[in-house]
């Protein structure tokens, strides 16, 4: 994940070739890959940068708080999770195996 833009880095080994999707104008703050999906948490977008001094240009206004993205493994979109009522920032993401006590 590289925080700073947004994106994920995909490595082909068979190939030695890295691809980079862009996936959000936030910041990409954990990754976690299952079977199924990749999933990419984000932070709430500053309205200025810290590093640059510019104002951000947020393209999807929804898409500007923390977040909870759901990828197939083409790096397509399928959904997303607003967290914005839950919390304010995101630092990581994990992915836990489901259990049922018997």
């Amino acid at each position: 994940a590289e925080s700073r833009t947004g994106s994920l880095w995909r490595y082909n080994f068979a190939t030695r070739l890295a691809e980079r999707f862009p996936v959000v104008d936030g910041y990409v703050r954990g990754v976690a890959v299952t079977a199924d999906a990749i999933f990419a948490a984000t932070s709430r977008i500053r309205s200025r940068s810290k590093s640059r001094g510019t104002d951000n240009q947020v393209e999807d206004p929804s898409l500007a708080g923390p977040l909870i993205i759901e990828l197939d493994h083409d790096m397509c979109r399928r959904r997303h999770f607003d967290l914005d009522a839950v919390v304010d920032e995101v630092y990581d993401l994990l992915v836990l195996e489901s259990t049922t006590s018997t």
